[in-house]
């Protein structure tokens, strides 16, 4: 759910005539998700702190303040 909506945003912005960094941010949160090795994780679709957790683990370094307000967008 967390990518479908993701993807939804994505071209969404894709779409709009005013193109920002949004979009980026969108597409490398996608692509955080993607990385994900599920057979080792679950994805905690439902708990905005693990996957702010797991998501900034993945990525190397803490997320923005965008990021996590895109991801509690989605989540809630």
């Amino acid at each position: 759910m967390l990518l479908y909506n993701l993807k939804r945003i994505e071209c969404a912005l894709e779409k709009s005539t005013s193109k920002n960094m949004q979009i980026h941010t969108v597409t490398r949160l996608k692509n955080l998700l993607l990385s994900i090795d599920n057979k080792v994780e679950i994805v905690p679709e439902s708990s905005y702190d693990k996957l702010v957790a797991i998501l900034g683990n993945l990525n190397g370094k803490p997320l923005s303040s965008i990021d996590k307000g895109i991801l509690r967008a989605i989540i809630e």
